[in-house]
């Protein structure tokens, strides 16, 4: 919300109209307006203070009656808390993780081919499908550096099946070497990888797995481990990031249209997304039709 709303004025929305999509719209919506969404007596005391609406300056936070924070500060004393091992401990990967997990494998040993990919939108949660061609070298689909193309790959990381999907996605903007790992990929959670480079990729996703989760960059810039996540941002600009907000890990959520990433499918949402139509992957190991749905394992 942070983010969306500084994003939505700088876009030319009225300061206040803004603010009232963030809350009161939002509460009203999800008929929570009664405890949320605006100051008004009887309501939850959640409010925050700022000098100017447009510059987003939040200068004191409220919470449930309690100033939290002031200018920038933490006030509050929160009490400590110790997380059970079975909360921290939801990493379960299978089988192990390397360069050859995102390899692409083709019908013909060389030559271009033809490949269905995910278009991310910018600012949106919602994608676009469509079609490139990219080299075939040696057997395997190669990522062409003319056009901005990168992989994408869901992995099983609960311990049950140990499955993996990797498929393409157009519009991340990288620029050079780059990669970002995350197990925030709604909703299944798994373990959503993407780059143009696959060691970064495989250094990236095996960063999350050692940290029992979160988000990693391998980029050009020294990775950043799931514990030090504000360093993420900075390295995916050293990587020409063009893709703002926290979208990403919305690449696998099946329900959101037009087309969706996990570890075993491939979604698409062409009307009602209450009525997705799912286009089998390939799991590893697998062999199907290359245009519509996999080749060795891989999805193209």
């Amino acid at each position: 919300m942070n983010f969306v709303v500084r994003h939505a004025i700088q876009q030319g929305v009225r300061p206040i109209t803004a603010f009232q999509m963030a809350t009161l719209n939002t509460a009203e919506r999800f008929g929570v307006w009664r405890d949320v969404g605006s100051i008004t007596p009887g309501r939850c005391a959640d409010i925050i203070l700022e000098g100017n609406l447009a510059d987003v300056n939040v200068s004191l936070t409220i919470a449930a009656g309690e100033v939290v924070a002031e200018e920038g500060r933490m006030v509050a004393e929160l009490p400590a808390f110790e997380y059970p091992d079975y909360a921290l401990s939801t990493v379960k990967l299978r089988n192990g993780i390397s360069e050859e997990t995102f390899e692409v494998r083709a019908p013909s040993e060389n030559g271009r081919i033809r490949v269905r990919t995910i278009r991310v939108v910018e600012n949106h949660v919602e994608t676009k499908e469509e079609w490139v061609e990219l080299p075939v070298e040696d057997g395997l689909v190669r990522l062409d550096p003319e056009q901005d193309v990168a992989r994408i790959c869901g992995i099983e990381l609960h311990g049950k099946t140990g499955e993996d999907l990797t498929g393409f996605v157009v519009g991340l903007g990288f620029e050079r070497p780059a990669a970002l790992a995350t197990t925030v990929a709604h909703d299944s959670h798994n373990l959503l990888v993407m780059g143009n480079s696959e060691e970064m990729m495989a250094r990236a996703a095996r960063a999350v797995a050692d940290e029992g989760g979160g988000g990693n960059s391998g980029g050009s810039h020294a990775a950043a481990p799931a514990r030090r996540g504000a360093h993420v941002p900075r390295a995916l600009r050293g990587g020409g990031e063009a893709v703002q907000g926290d979208r990403r890990g919305a690449r696998p959520c099946r329900l959101l249209p037009q087309l969706r990433l996990h570890d075993a499918l491939v979604a698409g949402t062409r009307r009602a997304p209450r009525a997705p139509r799912l286009g089998q992957g390939a799991r590893r190991g697998g062999r199907a039709g290359l245009s519509s749905a996999a080749a060795g394992g891989r999805w193209v």
